[in-house]
């Protein structure tokens, strides 16, 4: 089954899929894929037009035995920049938090909300979240675009 966010709802033990369009300027991200160990991630260039990466959505191989370093080293490459309202979002929950911690229905959907306001928002419950240089459980991670 699918645990999904999409427009402030939370989907569990049922089909479901999470899309969100956006307009990026041409030039203004880049798909990389294949990072195993610290040599490869040398050899990839983390600029766009001449500018460092500011943040980079990670789906880590819980099999690699080298991810919490390659987590650690992609962190260090990062600029922080991501203030302002935000235009649209990303979440990803545990998928042990849920309905599981929060007795409301589409609980963390409706604090994020509260706090920050309406704006897209898409997302999906996982096991095991990354942020910044670490791996975690029983977490929820918000990407914020801004």
């Amino acid at each position: 089954m699918s645990e999904a966010f999409a427009c402030g709802n939370e989907y569990y033990d049922e089909p479901a899929v999470a899309i969100m369009l956006c307009a990026f300027d041409v030039g203004s991200f880049r798909v990389f894929s294949g990072l195993r160990s610290p040599p490869d991630l040398e050899r990839q260039s983390l600029h766009l037009g001449g500018l460092p990466a500011n943040f980079a959505i990670v789906h880590g191989d819980p099999r690699n035995a080298q991810l919490p370093r390659l987590i650690g080293d992609l962190a260090g490459c990062m600029e922080s920049g991501l203030f302002g309202r935000p235009r649209g979002g990303l979440y990803y929950s545990c998928v042990g938090r849920g309905p599981n911690l929060f007795s409301e229905e589409s609980g963390e959907a409706n604090m994020i909300r509260e706090a920050l306001g309406e704006f897209p928002l898409v997302g999906f419950f996982c096991n095991g979240e990354i942020s910044h240089n670490r791996l975690y459980g029983y977490t929820g991670i918000l990407t914020l675009f801004l």
